[in-house]
C-alpha cells in the first residue's frame, strides 16, 4: 500500500519556513557560519546574511548649540541660568605637556603647556586624551596628552603658584567685544574712559564721571604701593545697563563667576551690570575690576586672594566725590531705601561689621586669612568679612601704624613683583614681625578707628 507524501511535505515546508523565519532575526546564528562553508549553498548563505543583518547604528549628530536664557534688570533675585554640553568635562594639564597631532609619542607637537591650567576633554582614546583650551575667539590650543600629565592640582598649585611677575595688559578679542555690542543692543556706545575703552548702553552720571575715575588709578595705585607698571593700560570696560544681558554675556565668557561684575584680565575686560543699583554702588564696584588689571600690570597674575581681593577693595571702599575723584585712605558710604528700611554700604560700614564681628570673637585671624585658598575664601557664608578683613589688613600695612611701617609692605610688594616666592615667609620677613604682634597691633589699629 502506498502512502500519500503530501503531508510530508507540508511538514516538511514548514520546518523550512520557519527556520528560515528564524535565521531571518538571527543571521549570525552558528548554522549560518556552517551553511556559508559548504561548497554549493555557501555564497546564497552569505547573501541571505547580508540581507538580514540589522543596518549599523546612524553616526552621533553634532549637538545643536547651547542656549542660555536669562531674566531682565527688574528681577529681585539673580535669574536660574542652566547650560547644557556633552563635553566629557574640564581636566588639570600639568606645566611641560608636550600636546600631539595624534595620540602617539611619535607624532609632532602641537605645543607644550607652559603652567597648570584646566583644558576641556573633547575625546578619548587608551591612555591618550585629547584636550583643547577654547573661548569666545575659538580654541587657543588643542592636542592629544597622556593620561599621566593630567591630574588635579593641590590648592597651592591652584592659587600660590612661583614664580608671580607682572605681565603686559591684554588687549580684548573683538569676538567678546561684539558680543557685547550685540547684547547691549541699539543703544551701545563706546568712548574712552581714563586709558580704557568703555562699551556702555547706560546713561547718567557714573558716565559723565567715569573718565576721571578710571584715569587716576595707575597713579594712586603706584603712589601707595610704590610699584611701576609693565606697560599701558590697554583693556576694555564693559558696562551693560540690563542684569540679563549681562548674566548671559557672564555665562559665556566666565562662567565660574558668580557675581554681578568681574574682571578677566587675560582677556583684556572688566565687566559689570548696572541694573538697579545705586551710582555709588557701581562706581565702587568698577574701580574694585579695574583694580584687578592693575594687580596684573604692577604684580602678576593668580595672585593668593588676601592681596588680590584686598588691593582692589582698599582702593574700592574709600569715598569718591561728585566729580569722580576718588580720595585714598578715606571711607565712603551709600545708603537707599525708605526711611523704616535702609540699605547701607560702603568703607564706613565694612568697618562697623568687622568690628562687630571683632567682638564677637568671630573675625578670622590674619593668620587664617592669608592661609585661605580660593575655595575657603570665596566660601558662600563669609566671603563679604572676608573681603572686608583683606581691605582693611592691606589698608594697615600701607599705614605707618603696621611693625615695618608703609615701608615693610612695600618691600614685600616689591618683592613679589621680582619674582620672588609668595609665601608667608616672605611676608613675615619683610614685615619683620610675627602673627601674634601683626594681629595685636591690626585689632587694635581697627578698634580705634582705623
Amino acid at each position: 500500500m502506498r502512502r500519500d507524501p503530501l503531508p510530508w511535505l507540508l511538514i516538511l515546508l514548514l520546518v523550512l519556513l520557519g527556520s528560515v523565519a528564524w535565521l531571518t532575526r538571527y543571521p549570525d546564528s552558528p548554522v549560518l557560519d556552517r551553511l556559508v562553508e559548504l561548497p554549493v549553498i555557501g555564497p546564497a548563505a552569505e547573501r541571505f546574511r547580508e540581507i538580514y543583518r540589522p543596518a549599523p547604528p546612524a553616526p552621533r549628530q553634532e549637538e545643536p548649540p547651547v542656549e542660555v536664557m536669562g531674566a531682565g534688570r527688574e528681577s529681585t533675585a539673580a535669574p536660574s541660568v542652566t547650560v547644557t554640553s556633552r563635553r566629557l568635562g574640564r581636566v588639570w594639564v600639568r606645566a611641560g605637556t608636550r600636546l600631539r597631532e595624534r595620540p602617539d609619542p611619535g607624532s609632532g607637537v602641537v605645543a607644550t603647556v607652559e603652567d597648570l591650567r584646566p583644558m576641556v576633554l573633547m575625546e578619548r582614546r587608551g591612555d591618550w586624551r585629547r584636550v583643547s583650551r577654547v573661548g569666545l575667539q575659538g580654541a587657543l590650543v588643542e592636542g592629544w596628552a597622556r593620561r599621566a600629565d593630567l591630574s588635579e592640582p593641590s590648592a597651592d598649585e591652584l592659587w600660590q603658584p612661583e614664580p608671580v611677575v607682572p605681565l603686559a595688559a591684554t588687549p580684548p578679542a573683538e569676538e567678546i567685544l561684539a558680543e557685547a555690542r550685540r547684547l547691549m543692543g541699539d543703544d551701545v556706545r563706546e568712548m574712552p574712559c581714563g586709558p580704557f575703552l568703555l562699551i556702555t548702553d547706560v546713561e547718567g552720571p557714573l558716565i559723565e564721571r567715569c573718565p576721571r575715575l578710571a584715569g587716576q588709578l595707575d597713579g594712586l595705585y603706584a603712589q601707595r604701593t610704590g610699584l611701576e607698571p609693565v606697560g599701558e593700560a590697554a583693556e576694555a570696560i564693559l558696562l551693560f545697563d540690563s542684569e540679563g544681558a549681562f548674566l548671559i554675556f557672564r555665562t559665556r565668557v566666565s562662567p565660574e563667576s558668580r557675581r554681578h561684575a568681574f574682571a578677566a584680565p587675560a582677556q583684556g575686560i572688566v565687566a559689570l551690570a548696572a541694573g538697579t543699583r545705586l551710582v555709588e554702588q557701581v562706581q565702587a564696584t568698577l574701580v574694585h575690576e579695574l583694580v584687578h588689571l592693575l594687580n596684573r600690570r604692577h604684580l602678576g597674575p593668580a595672585l593668593p586672594s588676601w592681596l588680590d581681593e584686598g588691593l582692589a577693595e582698599e582702593l574700592a571702599m574709600s569715598r569718591i566725590t561728585a566729580d569722580g575723584t576718588l580720595v585714598p585712605g578715606s571711607l565712603g558710604r551709600w545708603e537707599t531705601g525708605t526711611e523704616r528700611a535702609r540699605l547701607l554700604g560702603g568703607g564706613q560700614v565694612e568697618i562697623g561689621g568687622l568690628r562687630s564681628s571683632m567682638r564677637r570673637d568671630d573675625l578670622p585671624t590674619l593668620e587664617d586669612l592669608v592661609g585661605f585658598d580660593r575655595s575657603g575664601f570665596q566660601a558662600q557664608s563669609r566671603f563679604k568679612i572676608h573681603y572686608a578683613l583683606s581691605a582693611f589688613w592691606v589698608r594697615y600695612l600701607l599705614s605707618d601704624e603696621s611693625p615695618a611701617g608703609r615701608q615693610g609692605f612695600r618691600s614685600f610688594l616689591a618683592a613679589v613683583a621680582a619674582g620672588e616666592t609668595l609665601d608667608e615667609d616672605l611676608l613675615l620677613g619683610r614685615l619683620g614681625a610675627g602673627w601674634s604682634e601683626l594681629e595685636t597691633g591690626f585689632r587694635g589699629w581697627l578698634d580705634a578707628g582705623a
